[in-house]
């Protein structure tokens, strides 16, 4: 389906790499035209060009008719009728006789138009493609150099997407859009039965032809074979996208590859594939630059030829040389649903392999194995786009055997599996939190426990979301007020001191100044602070017990809007008081891609139906594996709501928590933290009553006298 984009070199042959050659053709500008002042041309040309709009193809025509060297014939090749006599009018209003511009209609392919032309009696053919302006002696400058015998079995041109045109000539894989060629290459490449939409790579097979990149310089247009043009290599400072596959391209990856064009400027086509008989691929954008590869090594010296930022593949993973400066992302077999990576931007793209997510697994209890085995199922059905994800399976102490046996059975290919195994008795909220700590900032955990069920796509949400909104640069307020993406789409608000209530679905996500433990991801920074904060309080709470009459050090009721301030033994407490002080946020989906179970087997009858009302209300439904995020909005454009589902503004809800830490801390809020909780954590003076002990002796008195 990809053969118009193929370079298809000669199987046998070796792409050679630019140091190999660079000696032999290291010509500059001038060199090469002292090698051309003495040629005298006797030969002549003929020129294909294809009907833009009238516009274009009139701005088109008046280029060639300017050339210093005369072409023998144009021809103007037109799709429709209309097109052939908007042409005829060109020709008429150029006052240049029928033989000179001649027209032609036929119903072609795009990629490959050139071939209606095929009865050539000149001694070259230039073909060129819509819009190219060559420069007024660039006809005149290649056909002198073609006499030259160490360039005569050369295509030369000034064009390619493969190496910006230099001080001198460089080889290159391919010349592209303007070629000039001997009239037994373009016989050759218009008479191939398959469609090749550049000549190098088959000229470079049958005739053993390599390709030249001549030097230019910007003072140079006449000499150039495009001078509107800034050069097909002027992508090189931008960020090219390159997605390569070994197989034979399907419908599916050839969507995938139009999809990049779509969002990207500049995106090339590699393969490595032997069938002939793929069918082009036809984008509506038409920046797609094709190469054919025979193995790694020539694969090797394309990516260090086009420095692309990215490289997307699909098939055996890719061990060969790797630029520093390039990401490798190593496709699923299914690319059904990921269309989504196409609109990522580049900065974001190039940090795919950046985040380390590992996945932690809580189970508390005995008698768990039909809930530990439902989320486990859960999580090997998932996709994990090729990512190598690490798995952490905690159990408690109570855990039986049963449940330590599946989990030993367990069998995980995405990572390295580890398990824990409490011996004493903890609190749960012990045990949440503890269940990891960070070891560098681009360290992640998705926090699970056996009450959940997970979306086949739930880390294909996670995975989107992460990069689009922390790792995409432009969204600088990602790092200071989002603390971690929810797999949970709730329908239940806990947080309203009168008890709980509903919350409407919405119809986007969106931001919420709550944390979940339904299933979420949390970043490493904000844990760790998390992690400083709860222990200070704890500690505090440790030190001075409850009842003995002793003052804390901190307010033991502070969030007093929340119900979760009554929860003393839960997490929830102390992060909801650190989420508030500091106007955090966590993203929310608008479907839920975890999903809680309430009611658990070993319950008696009783105890199910009185669960039964609270279950329909937790266990939300789940996205399905097709039903993945395609395009999620920019930052900015996310709703926002307080920690009681209430519409708000990140600025609102920043000066709420600054109101809330001055009543609390002695400290004046930091402005640039850093992730130090210490500012939310200063004591505030205190009087103490220290009684004085009676003492039979008199205490001294001394006397002073005061005149007025």
């Amino acid at each position: 389906m990809l053969e118009s984009l193929l370079i298809k070199p000669k199987p046998t042959s070796h792409l050679a790499q630019p140091e190999e050659q660079q000696d032999k053709v290291n010509y500059t500008l001038e060199q090469l035209e002292s090698l051309t002042a003495s040629i005298t041309l006797n030969v002549n040309t003929t020129i294909i060009m294809q009907y833009s709009t009238k516009a274009k193809t009139g701005h088109q025509l008046d280029s060639l008719l300017r050339q210093t060297f005369n072409p023998s014939r144009i021809w103007i090749v037109c799709a429709t009728e209309a097109e052939k006599k908007e042409a005829t009018k060109l020709i008429q209003q150029k006052n240049q006789a029928h033989p000179i511009a001649q027209t032609i209609i036929n119903t072609y392919s795009e990629k490959d138009w050139f071939r209606t032309v095929q009865q050539i009696d000149s001694d070259y053919v230039v073909v060129l493609k819509k819009g190219v302006i060559p420069g007024e002696g660039y006809f005149s400058f290649i056909l002198r150099l073609l006499q030259v015998p160490s360039l005569q079995q050369m295509v030369l041109g000034t064009e390619s997407s493969l190496r910006c045109a230099g001080q001198t000539a460089n080889y290159v894989q391919s010349i592209e859009e303007i070629w000039v060629l001997r009239k037994e290459w373009y016989a050759s490449w218009a008479t191939l039965d398959r469609i090749v939409a550049n000549p190098s790579g088959h000229l470079l097979q049958q005739f053993n032809l390599s390709s030249l990149l001549l030097p230019v310089s910007d003072g140079r247009t006449d000499v150039k074979g495009n001078r509107e043009s800034k050069g097909l290599c002027s992508h090189r400072d931008n960020d090219a996208v390159l997605l390569y596959t070994d197989s034979s391209a399907t419908s599916a990856f050839s969507d995938f590859v139009c999809s990049f064009s779509e969002k990207h400027e500049v995106v090339y086509f590699v393969t490595s594939s032997q069938d002939n008989k793929t069918e082009s691929i036809v984008c509506k954008k038409t920046t797609i630059f094709g190469y054919h590869v025979n193995d790694t090594k020539e694969l090797e010296v394309l990516l260090q030829q086009l420095s692309p930022r990215v490289m997307l593949y699909q098939g055996q993973k890719y061990i060969g040389y790797q630029p520093e400066t390039l990401t490798l992302i190593h496709l699923p077999e299914t690319l059904k649903g990921l269309r989504w990576m196409s609109g990522l931007p580049i900065d974001a793209l190039s940090e795919w392999n950046t985040p380390e997510i590992k996945i932690i697994v809580r189970t508390s209890g005995n008698k768990k194995q039909s809930q530990m085995k439902r989320i486990l199922n859960s999580i090997q059905n998932a996709n994990y786009l090729n990512d190598k994800v690490d798995l952490f399976l905690l159990m408690d102490e109570k855990s039986d055997r049963p449940t330590s046996q599946l989990i030993n059975n367990f069998k995980w290919k995405h990572g390295e599996k580890q398990i824990r195994h409490r011996i004493a008795t903890v609190h749960p909220m012990q045990h949440f939190v503890e269940s990891w700590y960070p070891s560098y900032d681009h360290e992640y955990a998705v926090l699970l426990d056996d009450r959940l069920e997970l979306s086949p796509s739930f880390y294909i949400w996670l995975k989107y979301s992460l990069l689009k909104y922390r790792y995409h640069h432009d969204d600088e307020v990602t790092n200071k007020q989002m603390i971690g993406i929810s797999a949970y789409s709730p329908r239940i608000i806990d947080t309203d001191p009168t008890g709980r209530r509903l919350l409407e679905p919405k119809p986007s996500d969106y931001l919420m100044q709550l944390p979940t433990g339904a299933g979420a991801l949390y970043f490493p920074e904000f844990w760790r602070e998390f992690h400083d904060y709860i222990t200070a309080r704890l500690t505090d709470q440790s030190t001075v017990k409850r009842g003995s009459g002793l003052r804390h050090l901190f307010k033991d009721s502070l969030l007093t809007i929340s119900r979760t301030n009554r929860w003393i033994h839960s997490w929830r407490k102390y992060m909801d008081e650190m989420i508030y002080m500091r106007g955090y946020v966590m993203l929310y989906p608008h479907q839920s891609y975890s999903t809680l179970h309430l009611v658990q087997n070993n319950l008696s009858q009783k105890k199910k139906e009185a669960y039964s009302t609270a279950e329909k209300l937790y266990n939300v439904p789940l996205v399905s594996n097709t039903d993945v995020p395609q395009l999620l909005p920019e930052l900015d454009t996310l709703p926002v709501f307080d920690l009681h589902g209430k519409p708000a503004e990140l600025s609102t809800l920043k000066e709420r928590g600054l109101q809330l830490q001055r009543n609390f801390s002695a400290c004046e809020p930091a402005e640039n933290h850093d992730h130090d909780p210490s500012d939310m954590l200063c004591p505030f003076s205190q009087l103490i009553q220290i009684p004085v002990e009676q003492s039979a002796n008199e205490i001294p008195i001394k006397s002073v006298n005061v005149y007025l």
